[in-house]
């Protein structure tokens, strides 16, 4: 008797074969209306694709269905049965893009809807049937935009990396915040330069690589993290050797088509020194059998499709009241009489309006139902306070967002830092930050005020506004800052401080309603 090549596979008949005709069916009908339900949150990820045609997120389909594909033979040792414990997750998963919706969060969207898609697929065939599929379904997460939450962070860790390395050399260099000084040039590492590009690109490969080479988990994943740990230390030395080069003069390695080549020849060295050195881990060798493993005499095939067929009609049925629900609170905020207040903020005491601006300052946030940009002076001191209201059903209101400017290309945040303040009677955090341009210096405080709570954080305000909306407030919410210059012999936070002493926050205003 010979033995069986451990590297061919048969292709499997009977009753195990025939009863993977039902699931393909299935999630083709329950991903079709999963897509239907939820189209505007999966157009959007069309459309963050198109914005950079040359990424690698259009491939991402293509590789699950062909990573997939390439384990048929497994899928059809299985018996697929249907994990019904998937159900209260699709309904945390369905709330949590209900928030996102109504806080107008669209990677929140995307996430949520990921993970419904995942669920939806996992809970049909249950946990034995997608064994197999893991890994291709784990590989849709490079489709969405997960790396925009690190850039900050990767923004601090390149700018540190690279002064520790300046000190080293001998160069003295300043860090503020994302802004390297060194003596007579100041370097800031952009979004651009925060090593994302580096990072997701080496990811991309080393998921892929390490799926389809090792076996064992520990390597799969040592290989992935040392993928990413190489990116950032390769991203973190090109920006170091970029500014020591240029503080020699050879400025053009900082622009142009230099700098694109010497950023493409950095990852290529990196990704080939990974490959050459973490690439060629060794692994024990597979154990051989002589025979497949014997398959169930028998499959209970109506069973296990009527299971399946439920658990999609349920779990469709669940997904379904999110965007029925976000529907119904828009509608509810449109049929309201939303009040817009004539001033959001009251500035008592002994600070009066002027006309004009004292100094070059002027945020610049996403569609505001109303904004008001006004400077104050008491004595020789000058405060600005600008206010972007957002009413409670504007649909396009993002509150809290990255692509809300807190300053114009003129100014060069330097330091940030956190500032506990009162307004109102209400004791929080404020966000400071430390802004520079020619000639001048200024001093930010800045927070949300979202149905009469005041919050420094991004996340707060969003839970928040969210509960407002779902509540059916009618207060609105608001982006708030103040700003006074930071002069020589004055203290800026005292400035700064008293002015907030005398702030008034009150949205009701029954004497002005919305055009």
């Amino acid at each position: 008797m010979s033995a069986v090549s451990p590297t061919t596979t048969e292709p499997l008949t009977g009753p195990s074969a025939s009863i993977w005709r039902t699931p393909p069916v299935v999630l083709i009908c329950a991903i079709a209306l999963l897509i239907a339900a939820y189209w505007e949150t999966a157009k959007s990820i069309l459309v963050m694709w198109a914005k950079n045609p040359l990424g690698h997120e259009y491939l991402v389909p293509a590789a699950v269905v062909w990573l997939a594909w390439r384990r048929r033979d497994d899928l059809r040792a299985m018996t697929p049965h249907p994990a019904f414990w998937w159900l209260p997750l699709l309904a945390v998963a369905a709330f949590g893009w209900l928030l996102g919706n109504l806080t107008n969060t669209t990677v929140v969207q995307q996430l949520c809807l990921a993970v419904m898609f995942v669920g939806l697929v996992w809970g049909s065939v249950g946990t034995a049937g997608v064994r197999p599929l893991i890994f291709p379904l784990g590989f849709l997460i490079f489709a969405l935009p997960i790396g925009d939450w690190v850039v900050p962070a990767l923004q601090n860790l390149t700018a540190w990396f690279a002064v520790k390395m300046l000190h080293l050399c001998g160069f003295p260099a300043l860090l503020e915040a994302h802004v390297i000084s060194i003596p007579g040039s100041r370097w800031q590492v952009a979004e651009a330069c925060s090593g994302i590009n580096y990072l997701m690109s080496s990811l991309v490969l080393a998921y892929l690589y390490a799926g389809l080479v090792y076996r064992t988990w520990p390597h799969r994943i040592g290989f992935f993290l040392a993928s990413g740990l190489m990116a950032l230390i390769a991203n973190s030395i090109r920006v170091f050797v970029t500014i020591l080069i240029a503080s020699f003069g050879a400025t053009q390695v900082a622009a142009g088509m230099e700098h694109y080549l010497i950023g493409w020849f950095v990852f290529c060295m990196i990704m080939a020194l990974t490959f050459v050195t973490c690439g060629r881990w060794k692994e024990p060798e597979a154990p051989h059998t002589d025979a497949p493993a014997p398959l169930p005499a028998h499959t209970p095939r109506r069973a296990s499709a009527m299971s399946m067929w439920a658990f999609v009609a349920l779990g469709l049925l669940i997904v379904g009241v999110a965007p029925l629900s976000a529907r119904r609170v828009w509608t509810s905020q449109d049929d309201t009489d939303e009040i817009v207040p004539r001033s959001l903020v009251q500035v008592s005491g002994e600070w009066r309006p002027v006309d004009g601006g004292r100094f070059n300052w002027t945020p610049r946030y996403f569609q505001p139902t109303g904004e008001t940009l006004q400077t104050y002076v008491s004595g020789e001191h000058a405060v600005a306070i600008y206010v972007a209201y957002y009413a409670a059903g504007e649909r396009g209101a993002k509150l809290a967002s990255s692509g809300n400017q807190l300053f114009t290309a003129d100014w060069l945040p330097v330091a940030e830092t956190s500032r506990s303040i009162a307004v109102g009677g209400q004791s929080f955090d404020a966000h400071e930050t430390m802004a520079q341009a020619p000639n001048t210096s200024l001093v930010v405080w800045n927070w949300y005020w979202v149905d009469g709570t005041f919050t420094r954080h991004d996340a707060v305000a969003k839970l928040l506004l969210a509960k407002s909306r779902l509540l059916r407030s009618g207060r609105g919410s608001a982006a708030i800052a103040v700003a006074a210059q930071d002069l020589p012999g004055s203290d800026v936070s005292l400035v700064l401080r008293d002015f907030v002493a005398h702030l008034n926050v009150d949205s009701h205003d029954p004497s002005s309603q919305r055009p």
